[in-house]
């Protein structure tokens, strides 16, 4: 099998639209004959990591996961670009970015793209983005989409309006605020820590996480005031499926998150995308892809707005996304496949 190093893993988000991406990624390099034996987690750089960099020269491909990193020149977007510096100067290896954003990011970021041997975006407007530093990318939908079919889901008794948290957390707070004051169901995207592995580190943080927890559950109860970021914690949903059975049973969604609406069109349930000034271009270009530009709105909006189903031509249009979804994602690790074949 040939081996695989995946940089910004965001298994490690506690995100159920991260983890769904992650094990699709897995799923799909088996199914192409790929080995994973590397991972560089969200945050993390291979820059510095001498373990992997000592066995890089058994690596027969570097791929990088994009998501929502490559975006307003973060951080952690410029930690991909050094990595990605590094390896292009020492190292011959296919280097592949898929299910990316790109957005408002500096000159530094946007040059530097173009030492990957291949781009794969998300949206034709982060396509847009490239065009204009002259750098070739091809847009597969976002990797949520490649299994979803296969969960199965039973739609049972619908359920009030939902609206979900937001990337921002002081905009999330707004939206928790919201759903108190109407009586919808307030749904976040989140999920508690895991224990994965058995090393000391972990197994410290993950006892502190649940002790915390502990006094979170105490103080709400109370009513003691304490910061969104603890209380939300009590929101939490730690089983994909039942996040997504949440979603399917709403009679309506208002969504302030990328995944949640595309667990929202994957379900057919009917929403609108809250537009807000933080990490809102992935959704608005997901939504002009697949011709529902209408489904985005302002939450100021939302009072003079009625939560309709969608109309027949809206489902038409959402499906036609889903069922070519999964032929172009196939379709791009073939050719992933078919690079890594004509450097080894």
């Amino acid at each position: 099998m040939k081996k695989v190093l995946i940089i910004n893993d965001t298994s490690s988000e506690c995100h159920h639209g991260c983890d769904l991406v992650m094990n699709n990624i897995n799923e799909i390099l088996f199914k192409f004959n790929f080995d994973k034996i590397f991972t560089i987690f969200s945050g993390k750089t291979l820059i510095g990591n001498k373990n992997i960099i000592k066995k890089l020269r058994h690596i027969n491909l570097v791929l990088i996961n994009g998501e929502g990193t490559l975006n307003n020149s973060q951080e952690r977007a410029k930690n991909i670009i050094k990595d990605l510096i590094y390896l292009k100067k020492f190292h011959q290896l296919p280097l592949v970015l898929i299910n990316s954003t790109i957005y408002k990011n500096n000159h530094f970021i946007m040059k530097n793209l173009k030492l990957f041997d291949l781009i794969y975006v998300r949206s034709s407007l982060d396509k847009k983005n490239l065009l204009k530093y002259k750098i070739k990318s091809k847009v597969v939908p976002d990797l949520t989409f490649y299994k979803f079919s296969k969960l199965k889901i039973k739609k049972k008794n619908i359920e009030k309006i939902s609206i979900t948290d937001c990337y921002n957390d002081s905009i999330s707070e707004k939206f928790y605020e919201f759903s108190k004051k109407n009586n919808f169901k307030f749904l976040t995207i989140r999920r508690d820590l895991k224990l994965n592995s058995l090393n000391f580190f972990k197994i410290i943080s993950f006892i502190k996480y649940n002790i915390i927890k502990i006094f979170i559950f105490i103080f709400f109860k109370f009513k003691i005031k304490i910061n969104y970021n603890y209380y939300v914690r009590l929101y939490f949903t730690n089983k994909l499926y039942d996040y997504l059975k949440h979603i399917e049973k709403s009679k309506f969604l208002i969504c302030g998150r990328f995944h949640s609406m595309c667990f929202a069109l994957q379900t057919l349930t009917p929403f609108y995308f809250i537009k807000s000034a933080v990490n809102s271009h992935k959704s608005e270009g997901l939504l002009k892809d697949i011709g529902l530009k209408n489904r985005i709105i302002h939450l100021k909006e939302i009072n003079g707005k009625s939560f309709k189903d969608f109309k027949k031509n809206e489902i038409k249009l959402i499906k036609k996304y889903i069922y070519n979804s999964n032929f172009k994602i196939n379709k791009m690790f073939k050719e992933i496949l078919k690079l890594v074949e004509t450097k080894f």
